[in-house]
């Protein structure tokens, strides 16, 4: 059983850069999954049903709901790994069959049990990740659903057991490094910080996603600098119409010459976070400046470190108080570190983000951009970005077990 990738195919006149075609043992070529190929090429869709409800013309109280087949756009790299599933679908189907049974070539036989034996039975001991099981799930549902169209088959449905799910979970959890930190413990490290600007740190990883040298990236005077952003604040505050004015997020535009790509983007103040920072400036910062020998830096965080008071403080210093903290939370682990704020941050957005009712290929674009992950040719994240989507599981993982 191999799949082999063709380019610059031509069909009945159509130029198709790339096609995945599938041949048995015997060099044979796979019929209906060359078809699902095709169209999933040509289209970048896959089928899937959709139930919609109308209200019946003659009684007019009622509603009648009925299930049909539509296309949905998926990304170059969701083709791509659906037709890798597929391979691994056709391998089992071909090495149980029965001599002279080729079910590798009438995979339209497969009924909802035979699908299920595969998908909570021989598949997940052979895997390590419950995101490779979802990932085949949805291969094998779309192929079917292709088939449903061609009307060689009807609609297949089948589940994922919830304790297959668990198990799968649990085995990744164990051998992973769980880079989200719990919500208990970011309050132990808020709640750790010995003074406001440790504070602030912790905050921009956990509410703004930045990297440690990102931190030394919040400007405080000068167009778009934070000081526009407080004076907005403060004239909010001081509004006590009927209808106030509060923003939740504000927005602040964090300079290319402070990201690892070189590439400026949008950061969302929490407006709580605002609230910490002007406390800030006018109490902590104050006092350095008062008390340093150094001009004001232009920076908001400044160091308040004997051997550099007053200077703004380094790349690594986001780095520095967090392993300073982690000493006082004892539940963080040894792998834990500044950057596991931003992974943190990552994860909620996307959760959130889902949870709004966005699909993952929108979810995950909005991550890429906060985060400042650039997209591929086709628009979608790199696998960097993607991780997020199984973080996701381990966030529900981690919050339940507390």
């Amino acid at each position: 059983m191999k799949k082999v990738k063709y380019t610059n195919i031509t069909i009945n006149g159509e130029l198709i850069d790339e096609l995945h075609v599938f041949y048995d043992n015997d060099g044979n070529l796979i019929v209906l999954p060359l078809l699902f190929s095709i169209d999933l090429t040509r289209t970048g869709t896959v089928f899937s049903f959709k139930t919609i409800s109308s209200i019946d013309r003659f009684k007019t109280s009622e509603f009648k709901e009925k299930t049909i087949l539509t296309r949905c756009d998926v990304s170059h790299n969701t083709e791509t790994t659906y037709l890798s599933h597929l391979l691994k679908y056709l391998e089992y189907c071909e090495s149980n069959s029965l001599p002279d049974d080729e079910l590798e070539h009438c995979t339209e036989i497969a009924d909802n049990e035979d699908i299920s034996l595969f998908l909570n039975y021989e598949y997940p001991d052979k895997i390590e990740k419950y995101t490779t099981l979802k990932g085949m799930k949805s291969a094998i549902t779309a192929y079917y659903n292709f088939l449903t169209h061609l009307g060689i088959t009807n609609q297949r449905s089948f589940k994922i057991k919830k304790e297959v799910r668990k198990k799968l979970l649990e085995k990744e959890a164990q051998n992973f490094q769980i880079k989200y930190i719990h919500s208990s413990i970011i309050k132990e490290l808020l709640l750790a910080s010995k003074t406001k600007a440790d504070n602030l740190v912790i905050q921009c990883g956990y509410h703004l996603g930045l990297r440690a040298k990102e931190c030394a990236g919040l400007i405080l005077n000068g167009k778009g600098g934070l000081s526009e952003l407080i004076e907005q604040y403060k004239k909010e505050e001081k509004d006590t119409s009927s209808y106030p004015i509060r923003t939740e997020y504000f927005e602040y535009q964090l300079k290319s010459k402070y990201t690892k790509g070189g590439k400026s983007r949008l950061l969302y103040i929490p407006r709580n976070m605002v609230r910490d920072i002007e406390s800030y400036i006018a109490t902590e910062r104050a006092d350095i400046i008062a008390l340093s020998k150094y001009p004001e830096p232009n920076g908001l965080l400044l160091n308040a470190a004997k051997s550099h008071f007053g200077k703004a403080i380094s790349t690594k210093h986001a780095s520095t108080v967090f392993r300073q903290l982690k000493t006082n939370v004892t539940a963080l682990k040894e792998y834990h570190s500044f950057h596991c704020l931003r992974h943190t941050f990552a994860t909620l957005l996307y959760d959130k983000k889902i949870k709004e009712g966005q699909g993952k290929n929108d979810a995950i674009r909005e991550v890429a951009n906060a985060l400042g992950h650039a997209l591929n040719k086709y628009g979608d994240a790199y696998k960097t970005t993607v991780r997020y989507i199984v973080m996701r599981d381990y966030m529900n993982i981690v919050e339940k077990a507390a």
